[in-house]
């Protein structure tokens, strides 16, 4: 694990932006997304400074992103729709700046939920709400009122796709951050209702298919809806649309080893199987705790281990196995080789290994 976690800190900017990838100039970017895991990931392997560094980054993201965002808030609350600039950015360099004109869409609402999630978590472990500076406190609650206000717009999901889609993944992150709030007693005015709101959207999906898809009119089975279940805490470990989204995912995205695919029509360099969902996988079979999960967890933490090069870094994805190898060379033409190493990936592994050394699991 010590190992994973220093790969984490290396990718820590002096500032506290955590890189996605430093070596992979398409990922020189702090995602609040890829950054709260990896901020999680941080506080289990130990190192609460580098959390709370991260934590303090991305609270100075969001008070500079204030205008916007109010300017948001206050469309919605007179039933009018954001102007296009009126948001949080997904992603900000070392700096701190959003980017701008590089085609490539940021509005994505799952990030500041994950990063509530994140922070209440690192403040259960460094001892209460008391412990987080003004700052902290004036960010948590700018973005559980930017939640409340914005969640059922449709954003990019995960994976930097289908902008015009609303992610089941993005709404059990923005569930996390409103439940988050709450515990850190930032919850404003109709955060209850759009709990409720998020709550009965999900179970909505999930009685029309008898699952959880990926999105909205769309019923794809997506890995990205690993997180929907305990660990952000849309769903128990033993509620039946769980149960059956979870074997959903097994049945199509479980490819050999134990890794997990993004979703079956996946091209990007090659459709491979992932770390970070294989890891995804591992905990959420450690919560279900059912006959053979633990040795599940046990197998996909073993693939991971697989993936490591020379160096011990864990890449992206995996080309071997890939679901559309024809693919490959496309993306490498225009990208280059795969990201390695992706910080993301390390986090995960972080936490399965630290779920691993638990006896008894209920929390990842």
């Amino acid at each position: 694990m010590r190992a994973d976690v220093a790969a984490v800190r290396a990718a820590q900017a002096e500032g506290g932006a955590i890189l996605a990838c430093p070596a992979y100039p398409i990922y020189r970017y702090s995602w609040l997304r890829d950054g709260a895991f990896c901020a999680v990931a941080l506080d289990a392997g130990g190192d609460r400074d580098a959390s709370r560094s991260f934590h303090r980054w991305a609270a100075a993201r969001v008070l500079a992103s204030e205008l916007p965002m109010r300017r948001a808030i206050e469309a919605v609350a007179v039933g009018h729709e954001p102007g296009p600039n009126d948001y949080l950015a997904c992603r900000f360099t070392e700096a701190g700046a959003a980017p701008t004109g590089d085609g490539w869409g940021s509005f994505q609402m799952d990030g500041p939920g994950l990063w509530l999630w994140a922070l209440e978590r690192h403040v259960h472990v460094v001892g209460g709400p008391s412990r987080l500076d003004r700052d902290l406190h004036r960010a948590a609650a700018l973005s559980a009122e930017y939640i409340s206000a914005m969640w059922r717009r449709p954003s990019y999901d995960a994976w930097e796709e289908h902008e015009d889609r609303l992610a089941s993944s993005t709404l059990a992150a923005c569930l996390a951050g409103l439940l988050a709030a709450n515990r850190l007693d930032h919850e404003p005015d109709g955060a209850q209702a759009a709990v409720d709101g998020m709550r009965t959207e999900l179970a909505a999906r999930a009685g029309r298919v008898g699952y959880l898809p990926r999105a909205d009119a769309d019923d794809a089975v997506d890995a990205s809806i690993l997180w929907c279940g305990p660990l952000l805490g849309a769903f128990h470990s033993s509620d039946a649309t769980w149960t059956a989204t979870l074997a959903r995912v097994e049945a199509e995205l479980l490819g050999p080893g134990s890794g997990v695919y993004r979703y079956t029509a996946d091209t990007f360099y090659g459709g491979g199987q992932w770390p970070v969902l294989t890891a995804s996988y591992g905990l959420a079979c450690l919560e279900r705790d059912g006959p053979g999960d633990r040795g599940r967890a046990e197998s996909a933490m073993a693939w991971i281990e697989d993936q490591r090069d020379s160096q011990g870094r864990l890449p992206e994805q995996s080309s071997e196995n890939a679901l559309a190898p024809e693919h490959t060379a496309e993306w490498e033409s225009r990208w280059g080789p795969l990201a390695t190493p992706l910080t993301w990936s390390h986090a995960m592994a972080v936490l399965l290994q630290a779920a691993l050394a638990q006896p008894d699991v209920r929390r990842a």
